[in-house]
């Protein structure tokens, strides 16, 4: 079943497996083949026939393409994201999450981390692990957008579109599910009110029978909303303007009316108004109104939204063989991703290093562990470590930097320098990875300004330039105007260059990360004279 999950805690290890066994049962084979497909913010790494790794590469570019002509999500995110796909459930076993100790019983998963997403899938049967990708993926793009959505907003969206498919030469989405239309005709389906209730803690969310009521309510309700009902479409709009406060621009699909309900919805209850009035104010009247109207809707077909996309060209998308140091240290960075899973991490780091010493990614994993376990002083050398053995890796100099921007103001000014360099070169090196920029624009905050952006000649040095978001020069003015409470000017210059549309890329959706830590971070609108601290270890 997909799932998705954010887990913390510390996994608990069985006393009676030794280490070495316990080696050997979390490296992957050696002699099993890994290849790699890169497209534009993403990395497909399969064990599975390399022709897979290739067919999914070319899929997702074209459901990227499809949010952009269906909506305004990009399809782009600030960070990267990796699928694996395992060529069978059991090569992907120690590789999935643990659920009360064991591991899940899932087809699929998405982890997010500061600087990645994470999805990984059992390939083995095709269709199915199409849809679980597409469902992940979605994840990652709508986190990426619209954080915390509700649960069934989310998880309803990431159903809907992963039916995305090509029949007959052309493209559709809304395809009807069989396991959804079972499960809606089971009987009674879950109410409305107690579906808006649920969210990641809730034990119907991890209770595998369970789970299908669940993905079959909300995407049978976020199907109705944004294909089968105009004016419902515009409540749902609604909806999202009145609890999101603003970011409803970027699900534009389908009829105005109920568009503009769901913006009011979203606008309510991301503004501060709770979901339950949100609901009643956007969609005008209870939920009851809305079940009549779902069990309408559930006698007819669901009808498949025809998208209009040029043919992806195949000669796009390059396969790569991946040596088994390298898979070892992506999969490593997974098991990460989990939250609990750092002793196994460490085994594929430990290999790695075991046959190139000099590996700075697998330097730079031991460096995550020890920032898991809260050992900052160690994953600094670490991470410090990794950028002299790889100085032309970005995630690495994000990684350094960030950690020694945990030291704060406190910190001595050349650490403080320091962490700007560092973050600065990450961005010269990647100038789409928006952590990057969200660090780079707090290190600007904390080195030392006597002679940069608190003071009058920082201020006409950026005024007077023909400035443009290429750099983080605009950050500077920024800074500026929030040190000297400068409201109006702070204000006018982020419409400027970040509020007067939805980001277009990543690259921009970077830069904005970055204005918004400024405008957020500092306290200036209460009036008070320190701006708050930020932890950026990953």
């Amino acid at each position: 079943m997909i799932e998705r999950l954010r887990l913390a805690g510390r996994l608990v290890l069985l006393t009676l497996l030794s280490a070495a066994s316990l080696r050997a049962a979390t490296l992957p084979m050696e002699n099993q083949p890994w290849v790699r497909v890169d497209t534009e913010g993403v990395a497909v790494f399969s064990n599975a026939e390399p022709r897979r790794a290739l067919i999914l590469s070319e899929d997702l570019e074209a459901l990227r393409r499809a949010l952009g002509e269906l909506t305004t999500l990009s399809g782009l995110t600030p960070v990267p994201t990796r699928i694996f796909l395992f060529s069978t459930d059991r090569s992907m076993i120690p590789y999935k999450h643990r659920y009360q100790g064991e591991p899940a019983s899932i087809s699929g998963a998405f982890y997010s981390r500061p600087y990645g997403d994470y999805i990984l899938v059992n390939g083995a049967k095709r269709q199915e692990a199409r849809l679980t990708i597409y469902h992940e993926y979605m994840h990652a793009v709508l986190r990426s957008h619209l954080p915390d959505l509700p649960l069934w907003l989310e998880e309803g969206l990431a159903e809907l579109f992963s039916t995305f498919e090509k029949v007959d030469g052309a493209y559709r989405i809304g395809r009807p599910l069989k396991r959804h239309l079972n499960e809606l005709a089971k009987g009674e389906p879950l109410a409305l009110a107690e579906l808006f209730r649920l969210d990641v803690t809730s034990p119907r969310y991890h209770e595998f029978d369970k789970q299908g009521e669940l993905y079959a309510r909300s995407w049978e309700l976020v199907h109705y909303l944004l294909l089968g009902n105009e004016t419902r479409r515009a409540h749902m709009l609604r909806f999202l303007h009145l609890t999101f406060g603003g970011m409803e621009h970027y699900l534009l699909l389908g009829n105005e009316t109920r568009r503009a309900h769901m913006l009011r919805f979203l606008h309510l209850t991301f503004g501060g108004m709770e979901q339950e009035q949100a609901f009643k104010t956007a969609f005008g009247g209870a939920h009851e109104v809305l079940d009549k109207e779902l069990a309408e809707y559930r006698e007819k077909s669901f009808e498949p939204r025809v998208v209009d996309l040029e043919p992806i060209r195949p000669d796009l998308f390059k396969l790569r063989s991946v040596p088994y140091p390298q898979i070892l240290v992506h999969l490593g960075d997974l098991l990460i991703a989990q939250g609990d899973r750092e002793r196994d991490a460490v085994f594929h780091f430990e290999e790695a290093l075991r046959r190139n010493p000099q590996n700075g990614a697998a330097v730079a994993g031991l460096g995550l562990v020890a920032a898991e376990t809260r050992e900052y002083a160690k994953a600094r050398a670490l991470f410090r470590k990794a950028v002299q053995a790889a100085p032309t890796d970005a995630r690495l100099h994000y990684h350094y930097g960030a950690s020694l921007l945990v030291l704060g103001r406190g910190a001595a000014a050349s650490k403080r320098q320091e962490a700007h360099g560092h973050l600065r070169r990450s961005v010269e090196l990647h100038p789409d990875f928006g952590p990057a920029w969200a660090g780079l624009a707090e290190s600007l905050e904390l080195i030392d300004t006597s002679s940069d952006a608190r003071s009058p000649e920082g201020k006409s040095v950026g005024a007077e330039k023909e400035l443009l978001p290429e750099g983080d020069e605009v950050l500077r003015l920024l800074l500026f105007y929030v040190r000297n409470q400068q409201r109006s000017e702070a204000e006018t210059l982020f419409d400027k260059y970040f509020e007067s549309e939805p980001p277009a890329g990543p690259k921009a959706r970077a830069r904005r990360l970055a204005a918004e830590r400024i405008l957020t971070g500092l306290t200036w609108l209460e009036g008070k004279d320190e701006a708050e601290d930020f932890d950026l270890v990953p």
